[in-house]
């Protein structure tokens, strides 16, 4: 599993050069090649560690919230793009209770490219093109203001905005 994801780094490496990429366009490619070829599956969740979980999603083609975060992490990692996950709750309505909003424990992702942090959701990018099946891209780099409606960062520096809310605001 690890020579295939050192194999992807660099493939990675070698299209950022050829093409003279900066880090946000690399970025973006990871987040959509990822949303293209990795399916989210809820029962995947119980992968065990980040590293194997990188290794399962990639070489199957699907994983977990933990899974795909860590996948979208490790290949910024490989282009030398400061990344990581950020872990928090998310909020959805119940499929049986029309009207009942329902949190649960999820993670998102970051970059930060030139001191400025972008927050980006792979696994909402995923399950967006499958149902609608249309164009993901409100995930990545989301604004602040809309993503907080849907992510509560665990800390809230991730919130990202000029003044921070509370969980029960």
């Amino acid at each position: 599993g690890s020579l295939d994801v050192l194999k992807m780094s660099l493939q990675m490496s070698t299209s950022k050069s050829t093409y003279s990429l900066n880090d946000e366009e690399s970025a973006y490619l990871v987040h959509k090649w990822i949303v293209q070829n990795i399916e989210f599956d809820s029962v995947s969740e119980k992968l065990g560690n980040s590293s194997t979980a990188v290794s399962t999603v990639y070489n199957t083609g699907k994983g977990g919230v933990t899974g795909i975060t860590a996948l979208f992490k490790t290949m910024c990692d490989h282009l030398k793009i400061k990344a990581d996950t950020i872990p928090g709750l998310t909020k959805t309505l119940s499929d049986s209770k029309p009207k009942k909003i329902i949190t649960k424990k999820y993670s998102w992702n970051y970059i930060s490219i030139n001191n400025k942090n972008y927050l980006i959701d792979v696994v909402m990018s995923i399950e967006l093109e499958k149902i609608r099946k249309r164009d993901s891209d409100f995930y990545f780099g989301m604004d602040p203001e809309a993503a907080i409606h849907f992510h509560f960062p665990n800390d809230n520096k991730w919130q990202l905005l000029s003044k921070t809310i509370t969980k029960k605001e």
